[in-house]
């Protein structure tokens, strides 16, 4: 029996654009722009305005804030149009998440200027904890899609903003010069990376930053911004490492996330259009349900959800809390990517298409710590019970880190390069 082609009007568009041509340096520099000019849009007049010479009102940091704003705005119409005249090279994925927020504003401002009214605000924190991040999770796998080093572009900026949750009360200087440079950063971090086109260092190079402006984040919420826990005594270099390990294992996981995604993608190619990809949405489905439970938990903490458990149990079950179903729907959604893997799994084996023992271990573990990396974060996003103890947090959030990391880079190494899937 015939094998079907792999290369269907569903996955060459994305699969044409995974090898992309060796870039000039004005790819580069697209690529870098906006990050300069998110860092320059937020982090200069933050820096100025706490200035002794002038303060926020003062004219002059009003043109200079009205002037970076507004290049930041008019950039995202130009920089669509130039992407999608050039077929969407690799530069545009670092413009990505600007345009989708550029649209849900206007959205926002459009009807709030026809109705005079704006329901924005009233939805921001149900929308901000449980809509937007699996919509986001879901943008950036479709971005991954069209390539790995697209999908880091897509995610770095995401990551960087998810950092502002702890600089929410830090004073203007110290947030200004860490938020300005972290975005400077980042923008030289995108131009190594288009012109480098090296998906190692990509990760470590993202996960570097994360690792430098994260603690500088947390630090200045620790010790500047009342992020401080009632359980800690006085800011402490210990108390940042407490806040911050949580935190950087979910940051990453914005970004490790949509690439081992893809990674059960490939596996799910590797079984044919008509078993493995299937197979491979019922795991991922999975995986989403597994996220959206942890959202809907961390909502229910943060505002102070009802305390009654589905067991009267000791812990760990009753630290369940505030969410009930957290237990239900994290098994069902454990129970999806489980039998999705294995279909996926028997599907690629059939077409005797397997990459080998060691890749498939590590993506079956892989995969459900981006959820799991929720709950570890539960506590530092503000949740008033931590669903693991803290301890978990501080070995099992890094160890996840460095065996994505790994599991990426051998899947790259051993399944793309040995060229068994459609370009």
């Amino acid at each position: 029996m015939n094998t079907p082609s792999l290369t269907t009007p569903e996955n060459s568009p994305a699969d044409r654009l995974r090898g992309t041509p060796p870039s000039i340096w004005s790819d580069a520099l697209l690529a870098a722009l906006p990050y300069v000019l998110i860092g320059l849009a937020q982090g200069v007049p933050l820096v100025f305005s706490a200035s002794e010479l002038s303060d926020s009102a003062s004219p002059p940091i009003s043109i200079i804030s009205g002037v970076f704003f507004a290049l930041l705005i008019l950039s995202l119409p130009v920089s669509f149009l130039l992407a999608r005249a050039q077929n969407w090279p690799l530069w545009s994925a670092s413009w990505v998440p600007l345009w989708a927020l550029g649209v849900i504003l206007f959205e926002e401002w459009a009807r709030g200027w026809l109705t005079g009214k704006n329901t924005w605000f009233s939805l921001m924190d149900f929308l901000m904890v449980v809509v937007f991040p699996p919509v986001i999770a879901y943008g950036l796998v479709r971005v991954a899609r069209a390539g790995r080093l697209k999908g880091i572009l897509a995610a770095l900026p995401i990551m960087l903003v998810a950092w502002v949750i702890t600089n929410e009360f830090v004073p203007d200087a110290p947030e200004g010069i860490v938020s300005l440079s972290s975005w400077l950063v980042a923008g030289i971090i995108a131009l190594l990376i288009v012109r480098s086109q090296r998906l190692d260092l990509a990760l470590l190079s993202v996960i570097g930053l994360m690792l430098v402006s994260g603690w500088a984040h947390t630090w200045n919420g620790i010790y500047l911004g009342g992020m401080l826990p009632f359980s800690e005594p006085a800011p402490t270099p210990a108390a940042v490492f407490r806040a911050f390990v949580p935190l950087f294992s979910f940051v990453c996981a914005i970004g490790l996330g949509p690439q081992l995604a893809q990674a059960l993608r490939e596996l799910g190619l590797r079984g044919g259009l008509h078993e493995g990809l299937p197979a491979y949405r019922l795991s991922l489905g999975g995986i989403f349900l597994l996220i959206l439970t942890a959202l809907f938990y961390i909502h229910a903490q943060v505002n102070g959800g009802s305390a009654h458990t589905l067991w009267p149990t000791p812990d760990p079950v009753a630290r369940l809390g505030a969410y009930p179903a957290v237990l239900w729907l994290s098994v069902i959604g454990l129970g999806f990517y489980v039998a999705g893997f294995i279909l996926v799994f028997r599907a690629a084996r059939q077409a005797s298409r397997l990459p080998g023992r060691l890749p498939l271990v590590l993506l079956l573990f892989s995969l459900p710590g981006v959820p799991f990396t929720l709950f570890l974060a539960s506590s530092s996003l503000g949740a008033s019970q931590a669903l693991n103890p803290p301890i978990l947090g501080y070995i099992l959030g890094p160890s996840w880190v460095a065996l994505a990391i790994s599991t990426i880079l051998l899947w790259e190494h051993r399944v793309s390069r040995a060229g068994l899937l459609p370009h």
